[in-house]
């Protein structure tokens, strides 16, 4: 179906995130109150706020690469996030 609507290429499902191995639990709990480390976060916004999230995160993976600080970084995006409603 996702094909026919042309939402997917078949050439583009190798290119589409999965985990290694079958989890034997999936959680669900706000992000801040989880009493586990998340492996994954998942976010229901805006597009505006979409696109802060992929901007923000396109930005830690460069940083990341370049040694930047996540403190840093993490106080860069709240600073912006703080204009913007989710």
């Amino acid at each position: 179906m996702v094909f026919d609507l042309g939402y997917l290429k078949p050439e583009e499902v190798p290119q589409i995130p999965r985990l290694e191995r079958t989890p034997a639990a999936i959680a669900y709990a706000p992000l801040g109150d989880a009493p586990f480390t998340p492996d994954a976060a998942l976010f229901a916004c805006q597009p505006a706020g979409a696109m802060l999230l992929n901007e923000a995160a396109a930005r830690w993976n460069s940083q990341r690469r370049t040694g930047s600080r996540p403190a840093d970084m993490y106080g860069a995006a709240r600073q912006s996030a703080s204009r913007l409603h989710f």
